[in-house]
């Protein structure tokens, strides 16, 4: 598999850029490639339609959707969980209208004041606020939900006690 990455030039404006039908030139260059999966990106201002269409269109070339790369991360702050919810559930949503088996999230790291124990507290409460809305928005979009870990051993382990700890 490999990600649908712009067809030519440099990125400047994902909306303008990743439209449908650059999606569509991608997929059919993959498929072109000998490529039989792929993972989207820049795929959250598709409108229903267009996110239908692309995902017909991987279908008559004989592309899989396998993931979908969310770019709405997940927060590490409990203030934050109601501003990022409504993306984060959107990306959910049309990455199932893309058929994905897989929505890959960041999750961020708690930063600022306070010791490093206390940012994860707030990191912790945080994704144990939202995970359990991303679950339902997972289950009902029929995707898997992936987060990667873009840090230390350490954050990894954190990652998996605190979805571990999750009521899902």
């Amino acid at each position: 598999g490999a990600n649908t990455l712009l067809p030519s030039g440099r990125l400047r404006d994902a909306a303008s850029q990743f439209t449908a039908e650059a999606h569509l030139t991608s997929l059919s260059l993959l498929a072109d490639a000998g490529f039989s999966a792929c993972e989207y990106s820049h795929y959250h201002h598709l409108t229903d339609a267009e996110c239908e269409r692309v995902r017909s269109g991987g279908g008559v070339l004989g592309v899989t959707p396998w993931s979908a790369h969310s770019w709405s991360p997940l927060p590490c702050d409990p203030t934050a969980l109601s501003g990022s919810s409504p993306a984060i559930l959107e990306s959910i949503r049309k990455a199932g209208l893309l058929g994905v088996s897989v929505v890959v999230f960041h999750a961020q790291n708690a930063v600022g004041e306070g010791t490093e124990d206390a940012r994860r507290d707030l990191q912790r409460e945080a994704l144990l606020g939202v995970l359990p809305s991303v679950s339902n928005a997972a289950i009902q979009a029929e995707v898997t939900i992936a987060i990667e870990n873009c840090s230390s051993r350490e954050n990894l382990e954190f990652l998996i006690e605190t979805v571990s700890a999750a009521d899902l």
